[in-house]
């Protein structure tokens, strides 16, 4: 470590009144005066800000993300995940809530790089505001147990924001199932989605009591007027999918909808390169809401439209400079994404492969028409099974039976549904990616001794 920043450092540390007793020369493993009893196997330390990391840990699963421009590397996340379930699972382990320095900086290449900005007063005082909106106090020290309890809430209070007519608008996360004393919030948002068609409402209820969520990791960021919900976002993706997020934003229509739009819209762009994806999809219904999206780094699928699916790429970035040495368009991610391969696996589909489907295999498909590519191979879908979802419903109401094609690496190039009581090969139908021709009848095959087997 260079002396200006080791002196930084100090100063900084010194300024929160964090007592110094030592500094290593170079990996950070140096105490940075944490006591004895910090060293301690039963004793933790956790920042403030770092309480959503372990919220979203033990709610959503495995982090799992790489950004390697603020060095979130693999190497870095199975270090997290370590402390993370420590905590989790160790429910009389002490842990001591802080507004500087913690157990996580100590492994975090980022603070080994820019620990100035994560001892920055702006920083610390983030983790002050995480610390007592949730009820705790900075510098004390609880068990497991009791901030396990706290930060796994159904549904969470955010930090508001300010908009330029001095309205606030208060944020809450939610993180389903959305249930016990959170039953009424659940209504709330399902009241807010009143406008929409009969089937997403269903969607939207099952989504939020919990239905999918063995298989589905689904997340809102709420923002509401005086107790209304006046916008929202959610994000979701597959627990063993390729890394596809589904994306939907909402606004309620008044004075400053589209200040709340372009705030909400900033919230998750800022926030996906923590999320286990490669792409994220939205379906933007109007030319306004495009040119917030291109505006925030998204773009057409379908370059030159003002409105339909729209897509936010991961880029690539310098780990020294961190200037962006790579980003893909949508053309090349779908060239990529849909690589040939010499076997597929056929599986029962579920909520699990929404985004998958409904999402980018849709986007792929509407890309590849246009563009005149070799479109998507169908098969009898008609207006009885529009999409992937209703589908999926189908096969809750006992209708039927929905199977997924897939690649050894989890990626989803094609769907089918087998209509029941009797389930015949004239009456599959499909849709598989045009990359995958080869192994159509090993789909239909494999598709219906699934039937089979499950009683059809």
């Amino acid at each position: 470590m260079n002396t200006n920043r080791r002196n930084f450092m100090k100063k900084t540390l010194l300024g929160t009144g964090f007592v110094i007793t030592g500094l290593a020369s170079c990996d950070l493993k140096c105490s940075l005066g944490r006591s004895k009893k910090m060293n301690d196997k039963s004793f933790v330390t956790l920042r403030g800000h770092h309480l959503t990391n372990l919220r979203k840990y033990i709610k959503n699963g495995l982090r799992r993300f790489n950004d390697e421009r603020i060095g979130y590397t693999a190497a870095f996340a199975k270090g997290l995940d370590a402390i993370l379930e420590k905590i989790a699972n160790n429910p009389s382990l002490t842990v001591r809530l802080v507004d500087h320095y913690d157990d996580i900086c100590n492994i975090c290449p980022f603070f080994q790089t820019k620990p100035e900005y994560c001892l920055s007063p702006s920083l610390c005082a983030n983790d002050r505001n995480w610390i007592l909106r949730n009820g705790f106090s900075v510098n004390a020290e609880y068990p497991a147990k009791t901030i396990v309890e706290v930060m796994t809430r159904s549904v969470m209070p955010l930090q508001a924001i300010e908009l330029k007519n001095g309205k606030t608008l208060t944020m809450r996360h939610v993180i389903p199932p959305v249930e016990g004393e959170y039953a009424e919030y659940a209504e709330k948002i399902i009241l807010f989605f009143e406008h929409v068609p009969e089937y997403k409402r269903r969607y939207m209820k099952q989504l939020l009591q919990g239905d999918y969520e063995s298989y589905r990791v689904s997340n809102f960021h709420v923002g509401e007027f005086d107790g209304k919900i006046a916008g929202l976002y959610g994000y979701n993706y597959s627990r063993h999918g390729a890394g596809v997020v589904g994306i939907d934003i909402y606004v309620n229509s008044g004075s400053c909808d589209q200040e709340i739009y372009e705030r909400l819209t900033a919230m998750f762009c800022s926030k996906f390169k923590f999320i286990p994806g490669c792409v994220a999809l939205y379906d933007c219904v109007s030319g306004q809401m495009a040119k917030i999206c291109l505006a925030k780094d998204f773009q057409a699928v379908i370059p030159g439209t003002e409105k339909g699916l729209f897509a936010l790429m991961k880029k690539e970035y310098d780990r020294v400079t961190s200037k962006i040495i790579y980003e893909s368009s949508f053309e090349t991610f779908e060239k990529n994404y849909y690589q040939t391969v010499s076997k597929i696996d056929v599986s029962s589909g579920s909520m699990g492969e929404l985004a998958d489907i409904d999402m980018l295999l849709k986007s792929s498909g509407i890309f590849r028409k246009e563009t005149g590519m070799e479109h998507l191979i169908f098969n009898g879908l008609d207006e009885r099974i529009p999409d992937y979802m209703r589908a999926v419903f189908m096969v809750e109401d006992g209708k039927g039976i929905v199977t997924v094609a897939k690649t050894k690496d989890h990626k989803v190039i094609g769907w089918g549904f087998l209509p029941a009581p009797v389930c015949k090969e004239e009456d599959f139908v499909y849709e598989l990616h045009p990359n995958y021709i080869e192994h159509q009848d090993t789909f239909k095959a494999e598709s219906l001794r699934i039937a089979k087997a499950a009683g059809f």
